[in-house]
């Protein structure tokens, strides 16, 4: 019974447009950070300013760059696949 109490109250809260979880700091972050980096500052130093990981800097230039992700982003500071490069 409170189960289906809850799960009609869930029903009810997605309909009025609540989804509920909890709000994405990448959503708030996004345009400071991408201003930041097209200015040039490191991704270290944009994480640090915005309070955010360099994880989610990473995800949000990748959202706003064409063809520029983790991955690539990864790739270039020398960590591929887990392995830092030049070392076994």
């Amino acid at each position: 019974m409170t189960s289906e109490r809850m799960k009609d109250g869930l029903k009810a809260a997605k309909a009025r447009g609540r989804n509920g979880g909890k709000p994405s700091k990448r959503n708030a972050h996004a345009d400071a950070a991408m201003a930041l980096y097209k200015g040039g500052m490191h991704i270290s130093d944009i994480a640090k300013h915005e309070g955010i990981s360099r994880t989610t800097v990473y995800k949000i230039i990748g959202e706003h760059e064409e063809g520029w992700g983790l991955r690539k982003a990864i790739s270039t500071t020398g960590f591929v696949d887990g392995y830092i490069q030049g070392y076994g």
